[in-house]
């Protein structure tokens, strides 16, 4: 938690503070796991919402010493601006969204997720969700597979279905997906036609997450989740270091075909070096091609900076490894 403010000046945080500030936050004991930070004094330079290396001047000094500094806190499922909140808050069982607000500013929260919107509810959950200050906040859209599942038979659709999925994202303005799957092979006799086998749901799903290119979290019966999915086809990703070593920069497995992917594993195992476990060491002789939205730095990759949402273009058979991208090349990129 950043303990910073009282009770009464954390409500007005969006006053005092926009984004187009730089903030120094000055002295306080740092912890962040992912940066390699554990309690050290050390100050935190903010500069359009973004921790920035340095700043020779800013516009505003929070003097944290003696207070403790971590990062914000997520609630995923904090079930905020449902149907019904109204009616609980006439009866005296829930907080106003002000104070719903604050306190979780107070509890060291910057963000609250409202997992249950459906299509029919979007526009009063979106509604509640801007009635509560301080805190970010965004909202799933919850499908239930009975929604698509005779759609899903035919593997064939599954295009019209990701195109319907997509549609439906952009037009409830949800963050993702919640897919509700209360039984795979449906009990009622009503909807045995509909059936559909957890072998099914497991192929199918993961290829209409990579047609829809959204995320999908999924509550699911004992049934589906103890099954085997298919192995995502994950690739480490490296740029040339100064020694002409790769150095890891990231991971991805999006935009792959099934055409490439049936290439690459025949490529890659022709190029096997060793194993450990599921993961399949090769020889650097592969040039890939990426898109890309940016870099950020990283104390998780040797290099120091990750590739951000990654994806495979194409492999490069006309480059050979020396003419891959450089690490500095790839540093260039992070924002200033």
């Amino acid at each position: 938690m950043i303990v910073l403010w009282t009770f009464a000046k954390v409500s007005k945080w969006k006053q005092r503070y926009s984004e187009s500030m730089r903030l120094v936050i000055r002295g306080g004991k740092v912890f962040d796991p992912g940066s390699g930070w554990d309690g050290a004094g050390r100050d935190l330079f903010i500069e359009n919402g973004r921790l920035v290396e340095h700043l020779p001047e800013v516009d505003q000094v929070i003097d944290a010493r003696g207070l403790a500094v971590t990062p914000g806190a997520i609630d995923l499922r904090s079930s905020v601006a449902g149907y019904g909140q109204n009616l609980l808050r006439l009866w005296g069982g829930l907080p106003s969204p002000r104070e719903l607000g604050e306190s979780y500013a107070l509890l060291g929260y910057t963000h609250i997720h409202e997992p249950h919107m459906t299509v029919a509810t979007a526009n009063y959950v979106h509604h509640e969700l801007a009635a509560i200050p301080i805190v970010d906040a965004s909202a799933s859209l919850t499908l239930n597979l009975r929604d698509v599942d005779i759609h899903l038979k035919d593997g064939a659709q599954l295009p019209e279905v990701s195109a319907a999925w997509a549609y439906l994202l952009e037009h409830s303005r949800g963050l993702n997906f919640r897919l509700v799957e209360p039984f795979v092979r449906y009990r009622q006799d009503f909807y045995q036609h509909r059936s559909l086998s957890v072998e099914v749901v497991a192929e199918l799903l993961p290829r209409l997450v990579e047609l829809a290119g959204c995320l999908l979290m999924m509550e699911a019966s004992p049934e589906l989740l103890a099954a085997d999915l298919p192995v995502l086809p994950g690739l480490h990703l490296g740029a040339l270091g100064p020694d002409g070593v790769p150095v890891m920069v990231g991971k991805t497995f999006k935009g792959l075909t099934d055409e490439l992917l049936a290439w690459q594993t025949a490529e890659l195992l022709a190029r096997e070096a060793g194993r450990e476990g599921h993961v399949v060491w090769v020889r650097p002789e592969l040039v890939v091609e990426v898109a890309l939205d940016g870099a950020q730095r990283s104390s998780r990759y040797p290099g120091g900076v990750a590739l951000r949402f990654a994806r495979v273009r194409r492999y490069r058979t006309d480059k050979s490894p020396t003419e891959a991208d450089t690490l500095a090349a790839v540093r260039a990129l992070l924002p200033c």
